[in-house]
């Protein structure tokens, strides 16, 4: 018997064997790494979800894929909060559209030392609870939970129910004019024209009140400050924006005029009449007759377009091909919900020879619209009588004045206004009811020539769901849930030891 036989394994072949092992485990981690940084870097992102509520547009793209700087979003939320997830979604969203978008979440239950120092450092009252922080360059953006949603209020005016529940998630369009606002170098200040009897922006009172709209200036980055032109030959050069709600007196002479120097030197404006002031000459009537718009003394009803009891309000549904109303027609479903109404018709032919003004109506009523002029009575008393013609009233129009065809408005000092027959439809009471105040904002960008922010980013419709069970249903989803689940597993674990065993 030899006992020199050679052994299977030699140590070299040993040592072989295991540093090729070590090599392909070696290579496998570097294939991975490697197809880990290329993905990182070379991906494409699916939505597999059904809504839209979180897939960014096209102008919310561009904007991230244009910045140069680093913003940053403190998500100061609680994870049980209702928007907690779909807010965390839509950031995730921008933060994988650009690397310079960045997301700190802070849980003020759970991270409370983080949460005390993002209060202290931006100096924010302790009582702000759920809001998120942009930030960019020493500028800042602060904008609260409740900003987010858009409620629908028509149930509650109308009698129909005593809750108001959110309608919209106005997530995009807000993240959108934040970043848009922190990285625009432009300055935009707004005056609230004063002296007239008007609403004032100051007051929070519900049914008269424009606080709310002064809020929604400052949501799109603009400041706002009071005017009153009657010691003023001039508007302020800082203005660019001046808003003219509800004039209820006659204005002086002067102050006319310095509004018309105002407009005539490239100045942009938005004036909203209302039936409070429809028997009163206020002076603007003529003044806006040079720049194409008939303000009606009268108010419209539409008897088809009602969601009030009583009567007094009109739901537009009809909008023209305007930037401002573009967004709004194409939805096919957003509506405008206004109180009594005036006409505002634009003219065909308005200003001198040299001028290029167009006139173009934003929104009118269904065919059967109505109006209604006040006329003297029995006894000297007012009332109401009805025009013959049933028609589609106009009820807003946009006016762009200049000379120079085809040139960016800021540069070319194009005039801009928007006229409309109701400032009640933007009082706090009605701002936030059906698309009022998306409109207020289209109709703000626009005239200040914000074009980046006319695109379609709407609110997305927000949906509850709930799941109703009854006690025998949640019994037996009980059962399956604690015993079907886990006794499948042990079945299947005991057919696979009784197969071995056989």
């Amino acid at each position: 018997m030899n006992d020199d036989l050679t052994p299977s394994f030699s140590l070299s072949r040993k040592w072989s064997q295991r540093i090729n092992v070590l090599v392909g485990i070696v290579s496998l981690f570097a294939i991975v790494a490697m197809c880990n940084y290329v993905a990182s870097r070379h991906f494409k992102r699916f939505h597999l979800q059904g809504g839209q509520r979180t897939r960014l547009s096209p102008l919310s793209l561009r904007l991230l894929a244009s910045l140069t700087n680093e913003v940053k979003v403190i998500c100061y939320l609680a994870h049980d909060e209702s928007l907690y997830g779909d807010i965390r979604e839509l950031l995730a969203e921008y933060k994988a559209a650009s690397p310079k978008f960045v997301v700190e979440m802070i849980d003020p239950r759970r991270d409370v030392g983080a949460a005390e120092h993002v209060k202290a450092i931006h100096a924010l009252p302790p009582n702000e609870s759920a809001f998120l922080l942009f930030e960019n360059q020493g500028r800042t953006k602060l904008i609260r939970k409740g900003d987010l949603f858009e409620y629908d209020l028509q149930p509650l005016v109308s009698g129909q129910t005593r809750e108001v529940k959110p309608k919209d998630f106005k997530g995009e369009l807000i993240f959108t004019s934040a970043i848009y606002y922190l990285t625009s170098q432009r300055s935009l200040k707004a005056y609230f024209l004063t002296g007239h009897g008007g609403p004032s922006p100051r007051d929070q009172e519900a049914r008269r009140g424009l606080s709310r709209l002064a809020g929604l200036l400052q949501m799109n980055g603009i400041e706002w400050a009071e005017l009153e032109l009657l010691d003023r030959q001039s508007v302020p050069e800082d203005c660019g924006l001046l808003i003219i709600a509800g004039p209820r007196q006659r204005l002086p002479d002067s102050t006319i005029d310095t509004i018309g120097r105002y407009l005539d030197n490239g100045g942009r404006a938005l004036a909203l009449f209302d039936v409070f002031g429809k028997d009163i000459e206020t002076g603007l009537e003529s003044l806006l007759k040079r720049y194409g718009v008939s303000v009606g003394m009268d108010t419209v009803k539409d008897p088809q377009s009602l969601s009030m009891a009583g009567g007094q309000d009109v739901v537009i549904s009809a909008f023209g091909p305007h930037p401002i109303t573009k967004a709004l027609r194409a939805s096919g479903t957003t509506r405008l919900q206004l109180l009594l109404p005036r006409s505002i018709q634009p003219i065909a032919k308005a200003g001198g020879a040299t001028d290029l003004i167009l006139a173009e109506s934003l929104f009118t009523t269904g065919p059967m619209g109505t109006s209604y002029e006040t006329t003297g009575g029995a006894g000297g008393a007012l009332k109401a009588r009805a025009s013959a013609l049933r028609t589609n009233y106009p009820l807003a129009v946009a006016v762009e004045r200049g000379s120079v065809p085809g040139v960016e408005a800021a540069r070319a000092g194009t005039s801009r206004l928007v006229v409309v027959g109701d400032s009640l439809f933007l009082s706090n009471e009605l701002i936030d009811s059906s698309a009022n105040a998306q409109f207020a904002s289209y109709s703000v960008n626009w005239l200040l020539d914000r074009a980046l922010l006319l695109a379609e980013i709407g609110p997305q419709p927000y949906r509850e769901y709930r799941l109703r069970l009854t006690e025998s249903e949640r019994g037996v989803l009980t059962w399956v849930l604690l015993g079907g689940m886990p006794g499948a597993v042990l079945g299947l674990g005991f057919l696979v030891w009784l197969r071995r065993r056989v």
